[in-house]
């Protein structure tokens, strides 16, 4: 299985092998990644940062996508939790992502998604089947824009992350010129929510209140800016291919 994996991966590094990127995740080097995402009105007016059609986003040769790849290093050059053992909670697992979090052994590692056959649980975030106090590191990758009931969904993820060093990464995508959140719950046919959210099933666009929302639900913020990040930005030419404006939402329980 993996000899034919390599290969596969030989033939595609093939079309695209160069100096320009480098994938951290299957470590291969790239002339470009490819082009992913939509390309909507509405992610252009809002300037969406996270959706819409990036030039430079999936890797030809893993797959792995621009916001995936951006939380990996982060995880792995500025947080313990690929050093040392940690309970890990992670939401509509990534496919590298979690093959790269679940090769650290001494890990307790958890992937869920609201379908059972994506993940080793079925959990819907809004009631989530574990004790309070109980996880050290949770990983939502662009979620909470699908969920109604966002509020409740803060909530729960509140209530199972540890209190102590406890940590949540959760990105959405989020408007640069919105100060308020975009959300209409009359909208609810595929091709209205594809006009006003620019996705057939997410329910909102985040506005720059986001930090607000997250701080009510009993959170603190902080960010992490690849920019300013040695590790992930050497030379300063976007190495690789992180979407240019995501920041990486952090945030702990609040004391």
């Amino acid at each position: 299985m993996e000899i034919k994996r390599f290969i596969r991966r030989l033939k595609r590094w093939n079309q695209v092998r160069g100096l320009r990127f480098q994938c951290p995740m299957c470590r291969y080097y790239l002339a470009t990644f490819q082009p992913y995402g939509v390309d909507k009105p509405v992610l252009e007016a809002k300037q969406v940062v996270g959706g819409g059609l990036r030039e430079q986003a999936r890797c030809l040769v893993c797959g792995s996508l621009d916001r995936e790849r951006l939380i990996y290093m982060y995880l792995k050059h500025h947080t313990h939790f690929l050093k040392s053992p940690s309970t890990i909670l992670h939401f509509a697992p990534e496919t590298m992502l979690s093959r790269m979090i679940k090769a650290v052994q001494r890990n307790t590692y958890i992937s869920a998604d609201i379908v059972a056959e994506n993940a080793d649980m079925m959990i819907d975030m809004t009631d989530i089947p574990f004790d309070d106090n109980h996880f050290d590191l949770i990983v939502a990758n662009h979620i909470l824009e699908h969920i109604p009931d966002d509020k409740k969904a803060l909530s729960e993820l509140h209530r199972v992350l540890k209190k102590q060093k406890g940590e949540a990464i959760l990105q959405v995508p989020i408007s640069l010129n919105s100060q308020k959140t975009i959300e209409d719950f009359s909208i609810v046919t595929e091709e209205g929510r594809l006009k006003a959210f620019g996705q057939e099933d997410h329910v909102r666009i985040y506005g720059q209140d986001y930090v607000d929302k997250l701080k009510e639900a009993g959170f603190n913020v902080n960010f992490f800016d690849w920019k300013d990040s040695h590790k992930l930005n050497p030379n300063n030419r976007n190495k690789f291919g992180f979407i240019e404006n995501e920041k990486v939402y952090i945030v702990s329980v609040a004391s």
